[in-house]
């Protein structure tokens, strides 16, 4: 189902929020059949990233993954961990994670609504927040995974930017 065939009242508070946050940015996004996530893409000047949107009506969570447009090489995979060891630590908000098995590379962010109300404004901070981190170290992990450098190294200087 596309944006454009949503009727968002027929939908929980969660998914209301993420969906007009969606529209007044003139986003076009899938809503899943189930409708309890979208899914988006989103071009930045270092990469384009895949991005899924997700609501749990019922635990009244949003969770947003904006999907690293390169995984890790399997023999880079312990490396990458350091690497994103090293990103996640300073971070107040939201974190890198990679699945093992394929080297696939997210940042997850999120947030627990219960008793509260998700805006569109808030559903807004989860998505951007996740592709400003991974525009913000991009090169460190094309540093990693490319050219040899040491995660140390790598995430020093994004962290200097």
């Amino acid at each position: 189902m596309t944006d454009d065939s949503i009727d968002t009242w027929k939908h929980g508070p969660l998914l209301r929020a993420v969906v007009t946050s969606l529209q007044e940015r003139g986003v076009t996004f899938d809503l899943d059949e189930e409708s309890t996530s979208v899914r988006f893409l989103v071009h930045l000047p270092r990469a384009a990233y895949r991005i899924l949107l997700f609501v749990d009506e019922e635990r009244e969570l949003a969770v947003c993954h904006v999907y690293f447009p390169v995984k890790a090489p399997m023999e880079l995979r312990m490396l990458a961990c350091e690497t994103i060891s090293r990103a996640n630590f300073g971070l107040m908000i939201g974190a890198f994670e990679m699945d093992f098995q394929d080297g696939e590379i997210r940042f997850r962010t999120g947030v627990d609504v219960e008793g509260g109300t998700l805006t569109p404004t808030m559903a807004d901070s989860l998505v951007k927040v996740g592709l400003a981190m991974c525009e913000r170290y991009y090169e460190a992990f094309m540093h990693v995974f490319f050219s040899g450098g040491s995660p140390e190294d790598a995430i020093a200087v994004a962290d200097s930017l």
